[in-house]
């Protein structure tokens, strides 16, 4: 996968993968987008505070089976990894507000015995993966419907009533239905998320308009959007 011929190969992925290929390639312009906009001051600051609670992340995603990176990038969108009780109810660094029942059963199993809080960092974590992990079932694995469905919460009836109501399918035909924040918000996660899995693999967060760091960038790709080479 020489840089010199990605973006040849990016052409052929578009040309055998039709429509499908083409609205994943325009998600992940959207996300790569989104990182630069943050800059790489911000995104550094962002790693650097998500450091102290990585491995306790890291903890509850392998155990909910969801990629690491992923669980981060929601943390980062959620608290910015500075926990606290916010005004809208959101507790803790995940900003965990009502989960379903069977979502709580799944997390309290891994703390048999022990006098659990809601805003103990690590059963926070362990919560927002078991919620994360049951909504993106629901959308039967769809990462952006997850993702949105995840922040939009089991409040009247959640995303899959909207979805019903509005006869929408997807996350594109979706978002005229929806408010600015929740719209925005898969992208901001996996933003995120991409520099996250940047960090863990180069030690680096490189500026993504500068030389050929666009194409390294796309080569390792976004967490459960597009895959490693």
């Amino acid at each position: 996968m020489d840089d010199r011929f990605a973006l040849a190969f990016n052409h052929f992925r578009t040309l055998v993968g039709g429509k499908q290929e083409v609205r994943r390639v325009t998600l992940a312009h959207q996300v790569y987008a989104a990182y630069r906009r943050q800059g790489v001051g911000a995104m550094q600051q962002m790693v650097a505070r998500g450091e102290k609670y990585s491995s306790l992340v890291q903890n509850a995603a392998r155990r909910f089976h969801i990629d690491p990176d992923l669980l981060l990038g929601i943390a980062a969108a959620e608290s910015s990894f500075l926990p606290r009780n916010s005004p809208d109810d959101g507790l803790g660094l995940f900003q965990i507000t009502r989960v379903p029942k069977i979502v709580e059963n799944e997390a309290q199993k891994q703390f048999s015995g022990q006098k659990l809080s809601i805003i103990d960092d690590r059963y926070n974590a362990y919560l927002a993966a078991a919620t994360f992990k049951y909504y993106l079932d629901e959308m039967h694995g769809d990462l952006l419907l997850g993702l949105l469905a995840y922040n939009i919460g089991p409040a009247n009836g959640g995303l899959r009533f909207i979805m019903q109501k509005y006869g929408v399918t997807d996350f594109t035909t979706i978002q005229p239905y929806l408010q600015h924040l929740p719209r925005d918000y898969p992208i901001r996660v996996l933003s995120y998320a991409l520099a996250f899995r940047l960090w863990r693999q180069e030690g680096s967060l490189p500026a993504y308009q500068e030389g050929s760091n666009a194409l390294r960038i796309q080569r390792i790709g976004i967490p459960g959007l597009t895959s490693d080479f």
